[in-house]
Order: structure tokens, then sequence, then C-alpha cells
């Protein structure tokens, strides 16, 4: 991005698609197909109530707010209707699975947060060249796919809430860091990495871990489908928030990463929630 225009980033994926796509080409596989109607309206008001929240957010209109609060219940009505709803109501009823999906979509926020704006972050407030910016994130992807590694073997010897509540503590860490830190490079190199590593964790194994223990074994792919759903929507709202923080304040990543923060702390406080209604 330093000598071509960033659109030029994205053609990067195009042989790393393709290399995926010779390498699963051989594989072959057979399961059972089920045939479903598919939830057509429920997919549409999703994308309504959705699309209403980012721009009620990102046009600071209330009336898409009300737009998106109007939607609501008539999602909720016809996905207790259908035979094979988008998003399954009643996962909303119990309150372990209900803290595991708010869970998942904070812990997409503070991904998002983190990962989408580091090269502004290093090229606004440490004064670095956009191509050296980009460079900077490198600590970061490292730890999270160590993390995400290191998720799985941890699961097995600590239980997935444990690790799970260890990586919203090193990402509360790392988001107030990000907010509090002096801008010096090498503390925002070790700040980086530290973020990734908590990163790797709450987006790995425990979160699935977690709400495959809380379902039934024959909802087990769509719950955790459900988890990537939640997910992805915190991704989304994630630069949105961050907009509108960076544009309203000229210390707007100080106040966007302690929300950071105090998403991943609340994260923390709904597992041990759960856990102790459960009990």
């Amino acid at each position: 991005m330093a000598y071509l225009p960033w659109q030029w980033i994205f053609l990067i994926n195009i042989p790393i698609s393709l290399v995926i796509l010779v390498m699963i080409a051989r594989f072959r596989t057979q399961h059972e197909v089920v045939k479903k109607p598919v939830d057509i309206a429920g997919i549409v008001i999703l994308t309504l109530l959705i699309v209403s929240v980012m721009l009620g957010i990102t046009q600071k209109s209330g009336w898409y707010i009300v737009a998106a609060l109007a939607l609501l219940p008539v999602f909720i009505v016809i996905e207790r209707k259908h035979q094979d709803p988008v998003l399954n109501v009643k996962y909303f009823t119990g309150s372990k699975t209900l803290a595991l999906l708010i869970s998942s979509l904070l812990s997409g926020f503070v991904m998002a947060t983190a990962m989408n704006l580091m090269p502004l972050y290093a090229e606004t407030l440490l004064g670095l060249t956009k191509g050296l910016s980009g460079l900077t994130v490198a600590p970061m992807a490292a730890a999270s796919v160590i993390a995400s590694l290191a998720a799985g073997f941890l699961t097995d010897k600590m239980g997935a809430k444990k690790v799970l509540l260890l990586g919203f503590v090193i990402t509360a860490l790392g988001a107030l860091s990000l907010a509090l830190m002096p801008a010096v490079l090498i503390v925002y190199l070790v700040t980086l990495a530290l973020m990734g590593f908590g990163i790797g964790i709450i987006i790995g194994a425990p979160l699935n871990v977690l709400m495959i223990q809380a379902v039934e074994p024959k909802e087990t792919g769509a719950a955790v489908g459900y988890l990537s759903l939640f997910r992805s929507l915190g991704s989304t709202l994630g630069p949105t928030v961050a907009g509108q923080f960076l544009s309203a304040a000229a210390q707007g990543f100080t106040g966007l990463y302690m929300v950071s923060a105090a998403a991943s702390v609340l994260s923390g406080l709904l597992l041990l929630g759960a856990a102790s209604l459960r009990r």
C-alpha cells in the first residue's frame, strides 16, 4: 500500500484461493443430504435488521435504530414458526447459550477493532509509513496463530471455561495498553503480540467446546454456526463503532480501546454468571 492503491491488496486473495481449491479438489466426502425449506423471510429480515443498526450508528440516526427495534419482534415471530430458522430463538432463552452467543459477538468486536485498525494506529500515533504500519501487525498475527494452537491443548488440560476466561483477561489487558500506553514502537509491538495471543484464544476452540457442551448432540453443528454468525456480527460492528470514535474525538483510539477492554471484561463476567446460574 506504500506504492500501490489500496484496492490492490485484495488481489493477494486470488492465488491463495486457487491454491486452496487445488488442495481440496481431490477430497471427496459422503454425507446424508437433508432437504429443508430455506428461511428466506428470516434471512431478509435479519439482513434489514443488521443494516438498520449499522446505518443508525454510522448516520447517528435514531430512526434506523427504531426501524431495527420494530423489525426485531417480526423476526422473532418468523423464526419461531419456521422449520429450519436462520436463528434458533431457543438459544436466547438459556442463560449459558445466550452468554456464549454474546461472548462470541464481543469477541468479534474485539478482534475487528484490533486487527483492522492497527496499521492506522501505527501510522497516526507512531508516525510510521503505510508500508511499515502494515508490517507491524505481524506480531499480532503470529501470536494469534500460536494461541489458536495452544488453546486446544490448554482446553484439554484446564477446561474450556478457564482458558476462555484467560483469553478475555489477556485481550482486556492488551486493549488497556493500547488505550493508555505511550507512543513507543517497542511497547506497541509487545502489546500487539499480547493482544494477538488473547484473540487467538477467544475466537478459537474454547468457545466452540463450551457451546457443544451446552446443546444437544444433534444441534452441535448449528450451534457452532450461530457462534460464527455472532462473531461476524461483532466484527461488522467493530469498524462501524470505531469510525464513530475516531471521527468524534482527537483521542478516538483511547476511547475505542477502553470500550474494547470493557467488552472483554463483560464477556468474562457473562461466562462466570452463566456458570453460577447453572449450578
